[in-house]
C-alpha cells in the first residue's frame, strides 16, 4: 500500500500479481489503502495463474525458481521466454519447460527470419482487418496467445510482403517481441557442410545416417528445421564449444 501510493498515487489503472494473493495480500492491501484514501485502490485487477515446474508452482518455498540470468546462460533470450509466456492465457496454468522454451525461440526466429527476408515498403501499411482481430483478441482479457495466432495467420499468408511486414510489425508494437530487430544466426561454416552430409544422406535414404548427422549438429548447439522452403539451421540452447 505504502510503495503504491507512493508511485502511484491513491488510485491507479491495474494492479496484478499471482491468483494465490487474492485471499489475503491483496485483500490487505484494499482495505489498507481504501481506508486511508476513501477511493478505490485499482480500477481493474488481473491475476495470473501459477507456471509450474515438474508439476509444481515454482516459488522460492520450493527453492525452484528460475531467474532470467539463468536462462541466458543457457542461451535463450528474455525475448523468448516473453514469447513462451505469452503463448498461454494469464489466467491459464503454464508449463515450463527447457524443451517448450526451446520451442519458443524457434518459433520466434521463424517469425523474425521471415519479416527480414522482406524490403521495407514505405507505401505499405497494416492490414486493418487483420489488426481488428488481433486487438479483438487483447481485448478479450488479454488473449495473448489469440493474437499471437493472429501474427502467425498474418505471417503466413497471402497479403503482398509489405503488408505482412507493416501488419506484422504493427502487431509486435503490443506484443513487445521486437521482431524486426532480432539479430539471426550466422551459421559456422562446420555446421553448414554437416547439413549439406544430411541432406545427401536423406537423398539416398540413409535415414539412420542422416539422423546421427542431426544428432551431431545438435550437440554442436545447433537445430535442423525441415520446412516446405527447405532445410534452415538456426543456433540451439548455446552456440558451437569454443
Amino acid at each position: 500500500s505504502a510503495m503504491c501510493s507512493s508511485h502511484f498515487g491513491p488510485s491507479f489503472d491495474i494492479h496484478t500479481g499471482g491468483k494465490d494473493h487474492i485471499s489475503i495480500h491483496h485483500t490487505n492491501e484494499i482495505a489498507q489503502s481504501e481506508n486511508a484514501f476513501g477511493v478505490p485502490m485499482a480500477r481493474y485487477w488481473l491475476h495470473a495463474n501459477f507456471l509450474n515446474i515438474d508439476g509444481e508452482k515454482i516459488s522460492k518455498s520450493l527453492s525452484n525458481e528460475l531467474y532470467l540470468s539463468t536462462l541466458i546462460e543457457r542461451g535463450f533470450s528474455a525475448r523468448d521466454y516473453r514469447y513462451f509466456l505469452l503463448g498461454a492465457h494469464y489466467r491459464s496454468e503454464q508449463q515450463f519447460s527447457w524443451e517448450a522454451l526451446e520451442q519458443a525461440r524457434i518459433s520466434l526466429h521463424r517469425i523474425s527470419e521471415n519479416i527480414s527476408e522482406i524490403l521495407e515498403d514505405p507505401s505499405c501499411s497494416a492490414d486493418e482487418a487483420s489488426m481488428a482481430r488481433f486487438v479483438a483478441f487483447l481485448h478479450d482479457d488479454l488473449n495473448t496467445a489469440g493474437a499471437l495466432a493472429e501474427l502467425w495467420k498474418v505471417v503466413r499468408s497471402d497479403l503482398t510482403p509489405g503488408v505482412i511486414r507493416a501488419t506484422a510489425l504493427k502487431m509486435d508494437e503490443w506484443l513487445g517481441l521486437s521482431i524486426g530487430s532480432v539479430v539471426l544466426d550466422v551459421i559456422p561454416e562446420e555446421i553448414t557442410t554437416l547439413a549439406n552430409e544430411r541432406e545427401e544422406a536423406r537423398a539416398r535414404h540413409d535415414f539412420a545416417r542422416s539422423d546421427i548427422i542431426r544428432k551431431h549438429i545438435g550437440e554442436l548447439g545447433y537445430s535442423i528445421l525441415d520446412t516446405d522452403n527447405g532445410t534452415k539451421i538456426i543456433r540451439s540452447k548455446s552456440g558451437p564449444a569454443t
